[in-house]
């Protein structure tokens, strides 16, 4: 399916396509290639509060933070088991 042309090149349409994503905080936080293996991760250079995860063959991005926000969960890349443990109070998280 694809959009009729006038969608493309409408102001109304940028205006409010532009409002809405400005709302939404969109990050750019990595190439699937910097976690192209299932379970992989890479944190994001850019925000090194989100980190990318091969999470079933799909990226997936999480906060980098544990729920008590208190301690960061990884650092630069590698390769999760089945699970994620804060290293502070070890509380674990499943993929």
């Amino acid at each position: 399916m694809t959009l009729p042309l006038p969608r493309y090149a409408d102001p109304i349409i940028l205006e409010a396509e532009t409002r809405r994503l400005s709302h939404v905080g969109s990050h750019y936080v990595g190439h699937t290639r910097w976690a192209p293996d299932v379970g992989d991760y890479h944190v994001s250079p850019i925000d090194e509060s989100l980190v990318l995860i091969n999470h079933a063959g799909t990226p997936t991005v999480l906060d980098n933070v544990c729920a008590h926000r208190q301690a960061t969960l990884l650092e630069s890349s590698g390769h999760l088991g089945s699970v994620l443990t804060c290293p502070i109070h070890t509380w674990s998280y499943r993929l």
